[in-house]
Order: C-alpha cells, then sequence, then structure tokens
C-alpha cells in the first residue's frame, strides 16, 4: 500500500504543480478553469509525452517572438512577456469589430510595426505579480521526484524489488522536468485579459494583409500572420473533431475564439524535434529496463516484453514520419515543383 500511495503522490505533484494553463475565456467561472485543468491534468497523466511537445512548441514560439521584439528594437521583451501574450493575455479591441479576440506575441508584433497599435507598457514584474504559481510547491514536488528516483536507483543496486507501477512513475518523472523547464518562464493561473486598443478598423488590416488575409480565418481575423499549420497540429484537431462527436470534450469554440487552446500546438522542427524523439525514447527505455523482472506469470511477462517494444517502435516511427513530412517533404516538394516548372 506504500508503493502505491507514494506512486499516486508522486504523480499527481508532477502533474499538478508543472500544468501552466492558458488565460481562460474573459467571465469563466472557477469551476469551469479547475474541469480544464482536470482535463488537461489527465492527459498530462496518460500521455505526458504530448503535454512535453506542446510545451515544447510553447517554448520555441516565445523563444522566436522574443527574437522578433529584439530585432524591431525593443530589447527589453523578454521571454516572459512573450509566454503572457502567446497564452491570450492580450485582446485586440478594435472599432468595427464587436467582439475583442486574443492575439500571439507574432501578431503584437505585427500591428507595432505597421503603427495599428502602441507598444503595450506591460513591465514584467507586473506579469510576475500576476503569477499565481507556488515556487514552494513546485520546490516541494522537484524533490519528491528526485527522492523517488534516488530511492529506486538504491534499491536497484541493493538487487530490491521494484514494482512496475514505481518504474511506470519515474519514466514519467523524465517528461516532468522537461515540462517544468518548458514552463518556467510562463505565468501560471492568469485569469484576467488586458485589451490593447486599435484605431484602424480591423477591415482595413485585413485590406492591408493582402491576399493571405482575404481567407476565411480559422481562430480569429488575424490569422494570416502567425498561424502555421503542421502535421502534429491537423492530427490534433482531427483527433479533437472526433471526441467532440462523441462528446468527451468541449464543443467547437465560437469564431472569434476568446481563449487560444491549452494543448495549442505551435511548430517543433529541426534539431528540436530530434531532442523531443530522443527524451522519448529516454522514457520508452525505462519500460524495457523491467525486461527480466519477475512477474506473477510468463504470460504477464511476455506482454510487458511485447508492449515495451511495440510502444517505442511506433513512437519512433510515427515521430519520423512527423519529422519528414514537417521538414524534408515541403523541401521535396518545392524542388519537385521548381524542376517541373
Amino acid at each position: 500500500m506504500d508503493i502505491i500511495w507514494s506512486c499516486a503522490l508522486t504523480m499527481f505533484l508532477c502533474c499538478w504543480s508543472v500544468l501552466v494553463m492558458n488565460v481562460p475565456t474573459p467571465g469563466s467561472s472557477s469551476f469551469h478553469v479547475l474541469r480544464q485543468k482536470f482535463r488537461l491534468l489527465c492527459l498530462c497523466a496518460l500521455a505526458p509525452e504530448i503535454v512535453f511537445q506542446v510545451a515544447l512548441g510553447q517554448f520555441l514560439s516565445a523563444n522566436q517572438s522574443k527574437a522578433g521584439f529584439h530585432a524591431a528594437g525593443y530589447t527589453d521583451w523578454s521571454l516572459r512577456h512573450s509566454f503572457y501574450v502567446n497564452m491570450g493575455a492580450i485582446h485586440l479591441r478594435a472599432p468595427d469589430f464587436q467582439k475583442t479576440f486574443p492575439i500571439d506575441a507574432h501578431q503584437l508584433l505585427y500591428l507595432i510595426r505597421h503603427q495599428y497599435v502602441d507598444y503595450p507598457k506591460v513591465n514584467e514584474d507586473a506579469i510576475k505579480d500576476k503569477n499565481k504559481s507556488d515556487g514552494m510547491l513546485r520546490l516541494i514536488t522537484l524533490l519528491q521526484a528526485i527522492w523517488f528516483v534516488v530511492n529506486l536507483a538504491a534499491r536497484s543496486k541493493q538487487d530490491l524489488a521494484i514494482s512496475c507501477m514505481e518504474l511506470s512513475t519515474s519514466a514519467w518523472v523524465i517528461f516532468c522536468l522537461g515540462i517544468t523547464i518548458c514552463w518556467s518562464k510562463k505565468p501560471a493561473d492568469v485569469e484576467t485579459v488586458e485589451f490593447i486598443v486599435t484605431k484602424t478598423p480591423l477591415q482595413q488590416i485585413l485590406k492591408d494583409g493582402g491576399d493571405k488575409a482575404r481567407a476565411p480565418y480559422y481562430n480569429t481575423p488575424l490569422d494570416f500572420i502567425s498561424r502555421e499549420e503542421w502535421v502534429w497540429s491537423r492530427l490534433w484537431n482531427h483527433g479533437l473533431t472526433y471526441l467532440r462527436a462523441c462528446r468527451l470534450v468541449s464543443p467547437a469554440p465560437e469564431r472569434p475564439i476568446q481563449h487560444i487552446g491549452d494543448t495549442a500546438n505551435p511548430v517543433v522542427a529541426g534539431w528540436w524535434y530530434a531532442l523531443f524523439v530522443l527524451i522519448s525514447l529516454c522514457y520508452f527505455a525505462v519500460f524495457i529496463a523491467a525486461w527480466n523482472f519477475n512477474f506473477p506469470s510468463k504470460t504477464e511477462r511476455l506482454l510487458w516484453r511485447i508492449a515495451s517494444i511495440a510502444a517505442p517502435a511506433s513512437a519512433t516511427a510515427f515521430c519520423f514520419a512527423m519529422f519528414f513530412c514537417a521538414t524534408w517533404y515541403p523541401l521535396l516538394r518545392d524542388k519537385w515543383q521548381k524542376s517541373s516548372s
């Protein structure tokens, strides 16, 4: 029973403390926010690699936004600023558009460069003040995770038995640390939005945006600035469509959206995607470590071995397929189109 409680406590602390939600829809109740976090908690417990990929993508997107602001001369813009805007903390209000909608850091920079809005005076200390993350809870969680892994390592060194539940929990700690690092600068539990006002009609902004801006939007009218689909985001959106049809997740939001989804998937490509694959393989390798564990029956041992091989094999094949589609396929397609024309 002690093993069950120890694993459950470690898993819960890791899942709950590392999650950083985006800003909810204005006017959302506390129950709605808690329900959304519980859903993300379940996803984190069942598929931590998905949440880690989301966190890594958001980290890379925030870094790109920071570099863009610095290149434009706004050197006081920090990674925390980028996370703050990307999580939907700033809504745009236009004179000819009835609803406000969230904008990301790329869109904000576009509006500033084209002089549609002024550079927002968002102080980093003010963002920190809005951050409700409990540093002590994260420290306790980190110490609990380290103690758990060290305890398992010591027992393994002494040739003492380790249960499969403990092994599974220790594997999850790998992604827990990765998510914590990626979201270390992301403000937690921010529930209020700020409004930035443009005097330029939205129709004029779209007209100035050219042909791309005339296409129907998916999230907000400013999708043409920064929305970038890739293989995983398409797969994820298709999956959500099926889950909504089964009424397992919330219905599709109204357009324009009032909240940037917590599982929004910015692009992860190149060496960063290779890093994601490597960390995922380390996660699966922990399960392979139980290859010669003592199981109640030979059938259970065989099933564990099959699962421990099938999971990383299928995940690796899927990751390489996504990497090819996101990185090499566009290059080959462009090269083929140039050669044929």
